[in-house]
Formats: C-alpha cells, structure tokens, sequence
C-alpha cells in the first residue's frame, strides 16, 4: 500500500500544487504506520474516518493505524449519531469510548501521513505545521460537516467516508468495491 503525499508550493498563498510524491509502503521494515485524520471539532468526520481506515486496516491484515484530531477540538464525546452511524455498520462495538483531541504538532510529527477532511483543513494545517506540509493532505473529495443533522446526514456522512478511506488507501484490497 503506497501513501501519496502532496507538496505544498506557496503556504503563504495557500495554492496547493498538484505535485505528488510516492513514499515507501505502509508495510516496509514491518514498521507500523500511522494516518492523522483531522476535521474542525473531531467529534464527527475526523473520529468516522479513523474508525472505517482502522477497521479495514484489520480487515485486510496491513500493519497501518489511523487516529483523528480537530482543529478546534475541545474534549467532547464524540457525537451520539456518529456513533450510532459507526454501530450500526460494525466499525466500533458498545464498549468504544471517544473524545475529541485537539491537533498537535507532536501528532503530525509523529504521523506518517496527515489527511484533512477538507481541502480548507489541509490549508489550516500546513498553514500552522508548515514544516510538515508535505505530509499534509486533504481527502480527494471534502466531506461536509454533518454536525447537528440528523442521523441520516451522518450515515450519508460515513458512506462519503467509506468511498473515500476505501478508494485512497486499500483500492488495492478492494478495488473500490465498499461492501466486498
């Protein structure tokens, strides 16, 4: 499994440029590998992302670990109907327990690659870590805020999720293919 990093050309502008880089596997020296995914509160997409990436990472046995932290994280649980979204498709069971972390320059140092749940994170971040922003990226499509919706925008929220963790990072396991 190859993550893609995408190099930042002009933080100051904020101007992505579409360079990409390869970096080793995920699998290399049986080292395991970690992906940062970050959103604004962490109490919705940032925590569903972590928890589909973890259980297909399982799933399909690659020694890889996701995590999620928010930009403006405060400690809170993590929203009841992203939970509930979680449950009901298997990624977390009743005994999981979540609060919301607030994003740190240790974690995006010590984070193989740094996905934003928005191309708008993605800046923020290198904005403030620019000396990582080259392992710092967004999902290839944004995933729009499902906070205080109802729980059918958080489902629909987790399949955006799903489509996404599934085609950038286990295509090769799947072959985009979510319910395989």
């Amino acid at each position: 499994m190859t993550i893609v990093f995408r190099e930042n050309s002009d933080i100051d502008n904020m101007v992505i440029t579409e360079k990409e880089t390869k970096c080793a596997t995920l699998e290399d020296e049986g080292e395991k590998h970690t992906v940062l995914f970050v959103c604004t509160g962490n109490t919705c997409r940032s925590p569903m992302a972590e928890a589909v990436y973890n259980y297909y990472a399982e799933k399909y046995g690659v020694s890889t670990r996701a995590f999620s932290a928010g930009i403006a994280a405060d400690g809170s649980r993590m929203s009841a109907h992203a939970r509930t979204a979680l449950l009901e498709k298997g990624y977390i069971d009743e005994d999981y327990s979540f609060n919301s972390r607030q994003v740190s320059e240790q974690m995006i140092a010590e984070s193989d690659a740094v996905v934003g749940l928005t191309e708008a994170h993605a800046m923020r971040l290198m904005m403030c870590f620019p000396a990582y922003a080259t392992r710092i990226r967004p999902l290839s499509s944004d995933i729009s805020d499902p906070f205080g919706g109802y729980l059918e925008r958080y489902k629909e929220c987790l399949e955006d999720i799903e489509s996404a963790v599934l085609s950038e990072f286990f295509s090769e396991y799947t072959d985009g293919d979510k319910d395989e």
